[in-house]
């Protein structure tokens, strides 16, 4: 039976119109929406234009973002046969002209879990080379620190298919601590079957490539647009997407954005009804800026974000075609039955585990205490699908993802889904938080990482004091149920402290690497690493950030047990003034 809550989602979201959704789709289908350039700020001015026409309070931002987009890019085999290669510059390369040298194949892209001995090998037989390889970003910087001419990758995609990618690894625009960081190495890619013909040539004796690049690595004024539906409380969920995108990019983002801006207008038009604000902003610098906006939009707002951003719901990749089954890809924070319950009446199927949140598309909220995180994963069937890439469509960052690649009856299945998520977070008495299953996850996530890591490094301190954490959650969530009073404050604080012991590494004003990372990224540096594989400053180095990072996660449980201990007081202190409370 549904509750009362999800009865209002349900019509709330019924009153999505396809019709206008597919209007500003076929806006976007004429704009190659890239950040800062004239069609990317006609797009954030047609999104911001409709918010008045639907009389939304709106606010539009303005900001530098550090951008590269790739301009031109030429490779060619000079000897032992000319042949031209198609190539798509990184984002982030550097630029070159006519530079020319050996091709060599990095044979070691083929094995896995490569030991810090072997990498080395590995990087010294890239000196003076242009590099053939199937790895991508962290890979190619370290390749060209260790003195590679320039790499090329090669597509993991069948069919001709050349996907932007990008070789930054700094988060958002840099800071100095990192802006040194930024490379610029020479790197392109080609496609799948251009790599398999290079690889065939080298095999059979020496190669000689010439190429250029071309890459814009610029400063340019984005704009990007807020939507506020202001609720009873001050305390808000915020949706967002990004409009940016590679040629007219449908179904990433256009799709999104398009949902986006129909959910605001139907929940303006319901805003009496909400207990929380909702904010709704679409970030510009996704892919030309590795996530410009949403970082420079949290160094901006930090302050109200942390004190009252309670939840993130991110869409990106909506409406795909074949995209039939959705994978819960979340904090975990809501527990697995909020997300998986309602993928299962949306699809009738039961979905797979869920994804521990990823590090990438825009995530740039976990070190705010947002205690949840949502960014659901639409994909085919397994035995309908043609790619690997995100979505499952080959078309991907490609001039592909063109307006055909659109299925309007998943494009509504992703708005009402992630429209019934949204009230659901903004209307739910008690915040849907579930503590205790959460400390389980970070519990499973440390015991994974103890069991790949040398006896040397331990982790004992830390499972210590998550079980005294854990004893405390137990009595907290059980008063906490109890409440008739405001309660998001502490639960934002302690759920999203946890959140972010779990998912970052640094300090809470700062932005993690945009490298894929899994949780606690700063304990499995470890992973694998013994004295005899790995070099002995380095397992020195490792040694001493696993003991910071335990030392880390130790002291903030300790703080939760604080914040617990003083919350508990209150609350008992205020039940002997008004016994009506208690219990």
């Amino acid at each position: 039976m549904k509750t009362a809550i999800r009865m209002e989602a349900d019509k709330i979201v019924g009153e999505l119109k396809e019709k206008n959704m597919l209007e500003t789709i076929e806006k976007f289908n004429q704009l190659y929406r890239y950040t800062g350039s004239s069609a990317g700020e006609e797009a954030a001015a047609y999104l911001k234009e409709k918010l008045d026409a639907y009389g939304i309070e709106n606010k539009m931002y303005e900001y530098e973002a550090f951008l590269g987009i790739p301009v031109e890019t030429e490779v060619a085999v000079v000897s032992p046969e000319p042949m031209e290669i198609r190539a798509i510059g990184d984002v982030f390369s550097g630029s070159c002209n006519h530079l020319e040298g050996p091709l060599y194949y990095d044979y070691f892209c083929e094995y896995k879990e490569l030991t810090d001995l072997e990498q080395q090998e590995r990087l010294k037989a890239c000196k003076g080379k242009i590099v053939l390889t199937r790895d991508k970003a962290d890979f190619i910087n370290k390749a060209y620190q260790a003195g590679a001419l320039a790499i090329l990758h090669i597509s993991m995609t069948k069919g001709g298919y050349i996907h932007h990618s990008g070789i930054g690894t700094v988060w958002g625009n840099p800071s100095t601590a990192d802006l040194n960081r930024h490379t610029f190495a020479l790197a392109a890619g080609i496609s799948y079957e251009d790599g398999e013909k290079l690889i065939e040539m080298v095999q059979k004796g020496p190669v000689i490539v010439q190429l250029s690049i071309h890459t814009d690595n610029t400063i340019r004024t984005s704009h990007m647009p807020m939507a506020v539906i202001r609720g009873q409380s001050e305390k808000y969920i915020l949706i967002s997407c990004h409009y940016d995108s590679w040629y007219e990019g449908i179904t990433d983002n256009a799709v999104s954005d398009a949902i986006a801006l129909e959910l605001a207008r139907v929940l303006h038009s319901h805003r009496n009804e909400l207990k929380r604000t909702i904010r709704i902003c679409w970030w510009s610098g996704h892919s030309d800026g590795r996530y410009a906006g949403s970082a420079w939009f949290c160094d901006r707002e930090w302050a109200d974000l942390q004190k009252n951003c309670m939840g993130h719901v991110n869409l990106d990749l909506t409406g795909c075609k074949l995209a039939k089954q959705i994978r819960a890809r979340t904090t975990c924070m809501e527990g697995k039955e909020f997300t998986g319950t309602l993928i299962e009446e949306f699809t009738g199927v039961q979905p797979e585990q869920y994804i521990p949140m990823v590090r990438g598309a825009d995530q740039s909220f976990l070190g705010v205490d947002v205690p949840i995180s949502i960014m659901l994963k639409y994909e085919p069937k397994d035995n309908e699908r043609v790619s690997n890439c995100p979505s499952g469509g080959p078309w991907w960052h490609t001039d592909q993802d063109t307006i055909d690649k659109l299925d309007p009856k998943i494009m509504m299945r992703d708005a009402k889904l992630n429209g019934i998520i949204a009230v659901l977070l903004a209307n739910s008495a008690i915040y849907p938080v579930k503590l205790l299953p959460f400390v389980s996850e970070m519990q499973r996530f440390l015991m994974e990482i103890q069991e790949k890591i040398s006896e040397e490094f331990d982790l004992d301190q830390v499972m210590d004091e998550l079980e005294i954490t854990k004893r405390q959650l137990a009595i907290f969530e059980k008063e906490l149920q109890g409440r008739s009073t405001e309660t998001d404050g502490i639960i934002k604080l302690v759920a999203g402290e946890l959140v972010r012991l779990t998912y970052t590494r640094v300090d809470r004003f700062s932005q993690d690497p945009a490298v894929a990372e899994k949780p606690f990224p700063g304990l499995r540096e470890a992973v694998g690493l013994t004295r005899e594989n790995c070099r002995a400053e380095l397992y020195l180095a490792v040694g001493t950030t696993f003991v910071r990072q335990c030392n880390r996660i130790v002291y903030g449980l300790q703080q939760i047990q604080r914040m617990i201990e003083l919350q508990l007081c209150e609350w008992k202190k205020g039940n002997e003034k008004n016994p009506s409370q208690a219990g």
